[in-house]
C-alpha cells in the first residue's frame, strides 16, 4: 500500500506501508484470549485489520505518532467481557505501536492453569529498509525474584513487628542524628506521636546540657573513638 505525502523538497513521495497487515495479525495471538480478540491498525485513513474484527464495549485505543503528529491509531478490541486484570494489560500492545518497545511485568499461564510471573520485552522488528516485519518478544522468568520479595516483605515486616512489641524503647538515627524510626515503647515513654519525631534531631528532645553531652559523644563515634 503507497501513502502519499508532501517531502521537504516540496513534492509528494510514497510513505510504503506493506507489513502492517502482518502486524495486526500478530496482536490477537500475544493475548491471554486470542480467539475472542481482534484488532485494527489505521494508517492515514486506510484500515488494516483482522478478519474477525468487529467494535466492541470492551476496547483499547492508542494513537500512532510520527515525529510527533498523530498518523493513526491502534484498537484492539474483546468480543466478549474478559477479566479486569487482563483488561488493563491491554496497554502493552498499543505501547508497542505508539513508541516502538515495551518491557515491564507481566503474567502468563502455564497449560496446567498456573500464573507465572514475567519480565516481558516487545519491539517491532524491520528490515533493511527500515520497514516493520513483525512483533518480537522476549521474556524472562521472574518468579523466583517477586518470591524473594514477598521472604523479604515478610521478615521486614516481621522484625518490625518484633521492635514494635518489645518493651525498651528502640530509636533510629541518620548519620545527621535525624530520627528515622522510633519504636511504640519510646513514643510511650516520650510522649510524642510517632510521626511527630521523624526527621527530627535527637537533640530538639535533650535540655541544655545533655545537648552538650551528647554532642560531644557523637563527634567521638564519629571519629571511631569507642567509649569505655
Amino acid at each position: 500500500m503507497l501513502i502519499w505525502n508532501s517531502s521537504d523538497r516540496g513534492y509528494a513521495r510514497p510513505l510504503v506501508f506493506p507489513d502492517i497487515s502482518k502486524i495486526v495479525n500478530l496482536i490477537p495471538s500475544s493475548r491471554q484470549y486470542p480467539d475472542s480478540t481482534c484488532a485494527r491498525i489505521t494508517v492515514k485513513g486506510q484500515e488494516f485489520k483482522t478478519g474477525n474484527f468487529k467494535k466492541s464495549r470492551w476496547r483499547q485505543s492508542e494513537d500512532i505518532l510520527l515525529r510527533g503528529s498523530v498518523i493513526g491509531a491502534v484498537d484492539i478490541c474483546y468480543l466478549k467481557k474478559k477479566p479486569e486484570a487482563d483488561e488493563t494489560s491491554n496497554v502493552i500492545i498499543p505501547a508497542v505501536m505508539k513508541t516502538g518497545q515495551w518491557d515491564g511485568e507481566s503474567i502468563v499461564k502455564r497449560k496446567d492453569g498456573s500464573l507465572v510471573p514475567i519480565w516481558l520485552t516487545i519491539s517491532i522488528a524491520k528490515d533493511t529498509d527500515g520497514k516493520p516485519m513483525a512483533l518480537v518478544s522476549t521474556v524472562k522468568d521472574i518468579a523466583d525474584i517477586k518470591k524473594a520479595e514477598t521472604d523479604l516483605r515478610k521478615s521486614e515486616q516481621w522484625s518490625r513487628n518484633m521492635i514494635d512489641s518489645a518493651q525498651e524503647g528502640v530509636w533510629v538515627l541518620d548519620n545527621d542524628s535525624k530520627t528515622t524510626f522510633v519504636n511504640e515503647q519510646m513514643v510511650k515513654i516520650l510522649g510524642y506521636d510517632g510521626n511527630e519525631m521523624l526527621g527530627r534531631s535527637i537533640l530538639d528532645f535533650m535540655d541544655a546540657d545533655a545537648k552538650k553531652d551528647a554532642v560531644r559523644y557523637m563527634q567521638r563515634r564519629l571519629q571511631g573513638v569507642a567509649e569505655s
